[in-house]
């Protein structure tokens, strides 16, 4: 009967520790999915930062920079509806990075990166509105054609900063999240 006591409690002992090793086994498994999963996150948005701003310089932004600070910004830039499809897919994820300021520094790159879309939207359409006042104005001049087309390129003049600032906005966020991916080995 003792000798069954003793069995039972080694026998006993013996499925604690297997289950606890298991146990940490597996949480050690899944610890590494996470941080894997977590560096190729980073990854990917490291990857489309560097892809979207270097199509953003060779379209416009390097234009800009070489444009006069007061002024109509004269660009037109189409942009597409899908520039983030990392940051769309993943925005969930991106909300639970354990670092505040990585995590903070990579959804204000994509505001400012939206922010930029929509603003040369608007800018877009103020050029287009002008652009269309000034040939009529060449084809059928009159007073009211040329007021017209001082209105229109007035607003654009006036709108240009927002622009400018929008360029600045983004490329100052788009550095600071580039340097924190870094910092995180994501580049």
């Amino acid at each position: 009967m003792i000798s069954t006591l003793v069995g039972a409690a080694v026998a006993s002992v013996t499925t604690g520790v297997a289950t606890w090793w298991t146990l940490s086994a597996q949480e050690k498994r899944a610890k590494r999915a996470q941080v894997a999963q977590t560096r190729a996150l980073l990854q990917s948005i490291s990857s489309e930062f560097e892809t979207v701003l270097e199509l953003y310089k060779l379209a416009v932004g390097n234009r800009i920079s070489g444009l006069p600070d007061t002024g109509p910004v004269d660009l037109l830039w189409i942009a597409g509806s899908q520039y983030f499809p990392i940051y769309t897919a993943n925005a969930a994820a991106i909300g639970t990075l354990d670092d505040h300021d990585l995590r903070q520094a990579v959804i204000i790159a994509y505001s400012r990166a939206q922010g930029l879309i929509d603003t040369f939207r608007m800018n877009n359409e103020l050029l287009l509105r002008y652009d269309a006042a000034h040939v009529h104005h060449s084809l059928a001049p009159s007073d009211a054609a040329r007021l017209l087309e001082q209105e229109r390129l007035s607003a654009l003049v006036l709108y240009g900063p927002s622009v400018r600032r929008a360029h600045q906005g983004l490329s100052e966020a788009v550095e600071n999240a580039l340097r924190l991916l870094r910092r995180h080995g994501a580049v």
